[in-house]
């Protein structure tokens, strides 16, 4: 939907390619134009970082039938798990097997690959807002079991196939191992901890070690670590401010500039603890269909209304995920700058623990 002209021009040169594989069931083509173009949009939203090839293909075909069934069953349309109408969901099944076959499927699995890659990145800056906002905004935060990294799945039972969970253990404790690093004398749970005793640096951008992991976060964004970093960082500032996040007083904030529909912001208040969170929507409006992280000067000019309350004279926040330190100046109005807000990083948790101090 962020790059319609593109998507429906992908989806009407598909549509025509596959003609030919759709089967005649009592007078009407089989699949229905409706699941015809359901199919492309799950395959755009399961489709992995690599193009996948023989019994990896099987499997992903195999997922794509089953989820398809499923939907065809429940919609009652075309068939109903009461009164199943077997030649459509054959044909159904056949048409999704032969869109893949290697014979037929170079053309079109390039094609898709192409702009698949573009959708996806987009798509984790997407997930990685979700994530921010869902544990920072009001309430308890839900996980479902293997989604601390990248989780491409889709309903039941295609969510029951099991965990790796030894990988993502693995991939857990190299991210931990690196924090660590630069957190001397820090190690397992008490890392969050030196995290934020050891103070921030007031920098404009964030420490060159910390910068420097941040940057490897976004250049391997596909791997799934930078999703563990935000999810790590983000439930221990949850143990550390219980009653910021419990019980703190939630404030929408506005914002103004070229890209004010493309940041979603707000902040947390309890007594003299505030939190301002800031992250990205519609990214591709602001770094262009498949483009860099939206980060840094991209924001231009764009910028968040603070109110008085939550910008005291002399307070100082500190920023979760790149350790950078920012003072409002008071003396003019209060406001802060996307481009600063998420100078390293495109998520920004912004978090002042009283009134002279801040993470």
């Amino acid at each position: 939907s962020a790059s319609p002209r593109d998507w429906r021009d992908r989806v009407n040169a598909w549509r025509r390619g596959h003609r030919r594989l759709q089967t005649d069931v009592d007078g009407s083509a089989a699949p229905s134009r409706n699941t015809e173009y359901l199919l492309y949009q799950t395959i755009i939203g399961l489709w992995p970082d690599a193009v996948p090839t023989g019994n990896d293909r099987d499997t992903f075909v195999a997922r794509l039938q089953e989820y398809l069934l499923k939907v065809e069953h429940e919609a009652k349309v075309n068939t109903s798990w009461i009164s199943p109408h077997e030649p459509y969901e054959t044909a159904l099944c056949r048409f999704v097997t032969d869109i893949f076959k290697t014979d037929r499927s170079v053309a079109f699995v390039n094609d898709l690959h192409e702009f698949a890659s573009k959708v996806a990145i987009h798509g984790r800056w997407n997930s990685l807002s979700q994530l921010v906002l869902k544990i920072c905004s009001p309430g308890v935060p839900d996980f479902y079991q293997g989604t601390a990294v990248w989780n491409r799945t889709l309903v039941d039972p295609d969510n029951r196939h099991p965990i790796d969970w030894p990988a993502n253990e693995r991939m857990f404790r190299e991210l931990l191992s690196e924090c660590s690093a630069l957190r001397p004398g820090s190690t397992g749970e008490n890392l969050v901890s030196k995290w934020f005793d050891d103070g921030v640096q007031a920098e404009h951008n964030a420490p060159h070690p910390i910068r420097d992991l941040l940057q490897q976060l976004l250049t391997n964004a596909a791997e799934g670590r930078i999703k563990l970093y935000v999810t790590g960082l983000a439930l221990q500032a949850r143990n550390r401010f219980p009653d910021l996040f419990t019980s703190g007083d939630y404030l929408p904030l506005e914002t103004t500039g070229p890209f004010r529909e493309n940041v979603v912001a707000l902040a947390r208040q309890h007594g003299a603890q505030v939190m301002i969170v800031v992250v990205p929507r519609l990214t591709v409006q602001v770094a262009g269909f498949g483009g860099p992280p939206p980060i840094g000067d991209l924001w231009q000019e764009t910028a968040i209304t603070l109110a008085e309350s939550i910008c005291e004279p002399g307070s100082s926040f500190g920023e979760l995920f790149s350790r950078r330190k920012w003072s409002p100046d008071t003396n003019q109005d209060i406001s802060l700058s996307v481009k600063d807000a998420l100078r390293d990083f495109p998520l920004g948790v912004w978090i002042r623990a009283d009134n002279r101090s801040s993470v």
